[in-house]
């Protein structure tokens, strides 16, 4: 039976206050100055904020609503290049993307199921801190 991205994922309703549309698989930054809305970034190895990933098959267009998972299960993630199995990652210098490597960095915020630029991934709920603690790896 395949993950439907609701095992014991946690998703949150948001807005798209980002400017644009942004594709399945993005990056999302919970949005800490508009309610109930997100954002994206392109500060690299950010550790300061809710970070999640767009489920919306379609993607979400701006001010529209959509489901982002921020903690658990998800069925994929819009990597800057391609990743290994085990992976872990963080955000990117490019809006909507994340930067998978292989040893567990500061600002990490998930670990890669697969291999590939979209794999399936885990989510961690929050971003490790300096020296690489935390999360889930």
């Amino acid at each position: 039976m395949a993950n439907t991205a609701l095992h014991r994922s946690v998703s949150l309703l948001l807005t798209n206050k980002s400017g644009g549309s942004v594709a399945a698989g993005a990056v999302a930054l919970v949005d800490s100055t508009t309610a109930a809305s997100f954002t994206t970034t392109t500060t690299a190895a950010l550790t300061t904020d809710v970070l999640g990933v767009v489920l919306e098959p379609n993607g979400i267009a701006a001010n529209a609503q959509g489901l982002v998972v921020t903690q658990g299960y998800c069925p994929k993630v819009n990597l800057s290049a391609a990743a290994s199995l085990g992976d872990t990652f963080n955000t990117h210098t490019v809006a909507g993307q994340a930067a998978p490597h292989a040893a567990i960095a500061t600002g990490d915020f998930g670990e890669v199921l697969g291999a590939g630029s979209t794999p399936a991934c885990v989510l961690w709920g929050y971003p490790t801190q300096a020296g690489g603690g935390g999360g889930g790896a």
